[in-house]
């Protein structure tokens, strides 16, 4: 059955960002290589043609973008998949958009944006699944994978307030996947928002695809890995957490922070 994609003109969607295009993108993957369409189904980001290492990792940074979001109204709890479709109202010259091609329902009280890309049966997949699902209910730390949180709010020129939530990531416990003298991993970020009563108001889910030579791990050691989620919020009371796996070892790093929005 064919699905039609949801349409989203300048009002926003499922963990989308648009940003003015930047003149060059500096890269981390290798020449005509590299996982491309599951990162950018997924929302993330492919850098490839340049195996400047800093440059690829501040590619990644939100300086400069806009964070739009939307609500499905009266979404079943199916775990169907419905795709979407973001676009800028007159054409949007001088803009990009990344945006994620579509994204599952949850079954039940499971949060949205956690299933596997493309709805895998892949064993692996799953089980990474399961460990993120697991871990974003559970109010336990784990420092397999140290995470830092630094939570922001900022008021929009609507009265709105967007709370940004910035994750660092200690990467010196990674170990890689050995290809063609690369040095392979996926890490997936997750973080979730929940209300005073518990209640699940908002998940996003990017995946950071590292595919580098031996040289440049020294520096991804020390620099470390960052990411930043926001999301639109009403005044009161949240707690934040941040779930972090890579998909050789399985490490786990997770973390809650208590935010209030004024």
């Amino acid at each position: 059955m064919e699905r039609k994609a949801e349409q989203v003109g300048l009002a926003g969607s499922v963990g989308a960002s648009v940003a003015p295009r930047p003149a060059k993108i500096g890269p981390i993957l290798p020449r005509g290589g590299g996982p491309t369409k599951r990162d950018e189904q997924n929302g993330g980001k492919y850098a490839h043609n340049n195996n400047d290492l800093q440059a690829g990792f501040a590619s990644l940074e939100r300086s400069g973008a806009y964070i739009l979001a939307f609500a499905p109204a009266e979404l079943k709890a199916d775990g169907a998949y419905h795709a979407l479709k973001v676009s800028l109202v007159g054409g949007g010259k001088g803009f990009s958009v990344q945006a994620r091609h579509g994204y599952f329902a949850p079954k039940g009280d499971e949060p949205v944006g956690t299933s596997p890309a493309g709805g895998s049966d892949d064993p692996a997949e799953r089980a990474q699944h399961d460990q993120i699902q697991q871990q974003i209910l559970s109010k336990v730390d784990v420092t397999q994978l140290p995470v830092d949180l630094t939570s922001s709010v900022a008021q929009q020129p609507d009265q709105t307030q967007v709370l940004t939530v910035s994750t660092h990531v200690d990467t010196k416990a990674l170990q890689f996947r050995r290809e063609a003298e690369r040095n392979l991993n996926t890490i997936t970020f997750v973080v979730a928002v929940f209300d005073g009563k518990d209640k699940l108001v908002g998940a996003q889910q990017r995946h950071v695809s590292i595919n580098a030579v031996d040289a440049q791990l020294a520096e991804l050691s020390a620099r470390g890995l960052d990411m930043a989620f926001a999301f639109k919020l009403g005044a009161g009371t949240y707690r934040v957490r941040a779930v972090v796996t890579d998909s050789v070892q399985r490490l786990v790093g997770a973390k809650s922070e208590s935010v209030t929005v004024p």
